[in-house]
């Protein structure tokens, strides 16, 4: 009797636990606000942004490519238009070595995470790292999605290399 009461506590917390991951997520994806009148010309613009792009980029990543399409496509927007120009964000940026970054969707996870990246890090563009990171996130984002994503050229590749272990290696192979 002891291990059935046991065992009943146990899911209860699980069921709990689970409950408040899903809160916490929906809580998150449904807080992240796109700023209105946005414009960046001076390196003041770019810092006023900074809080509202990572919230943009993590948005990005996490939500469900299927889930709020004009939420999401403001969202790119702003990261294009906050990434476009700025020389503080540099992304390494070679279709013909990476060629998944002609996949619309999957550049811009590929930009998103170069962009929070440099920006978590003091805008030290280490090109090693943030690719490697980069590619990553975009194998992560892809495999979460690939139901509702058009297959990227190239991308079933990097997935294999990942499978391997062998990405960090392969990845700077194409640097």
């Amino acid at each position: 009797m002891v291990y059935v009461l046991n065992k009943t506590v146990i899911m209860k917390k699980i069921t709990l636990l689970i409950t408040l991951v899903i809160s916490s997520a929906l809580a998150f994806s449904q807080s992240f606000e796109i700023p209105k009148n946005y414009e960046f010309k001076t390196e003041a613009d770019y810092d006023k942004y900074e809080s509202d792009i990572l919230a943009c980029v993590d948005w990005l990543m996490t939500s469900p490519i299927h889930k709020e399409v004009r939420k999401r496509d403001k969202a790119v927007t702003f990261l294009a238009a906050y990434s476009h120009d700025n020389d503080r964000v540099n992304p390494y940026l070679d279709k013909e070595e990476f060629p998944f970054l002609l996949n619309g969707e999957l550049g811009v996870i590929y930009i998103a995470s170069w962009t929070k990246s440099c920006l978590t890090q003091n805008y030290v563009n280490n090109k090693e790292e943030f690719t490697l990171r980069a590619t990553n996130q975009v194998i992560e984002y892809y495999l979460a999605n690939q139901l509702k994503i058009k297959k990227g050229k190239g991308i079933q590749l990097f997935v294999d290399q990942k499978n391997q272990g062998n990405l960090a290696s392969f990845v700077n192979s194409k640097l």
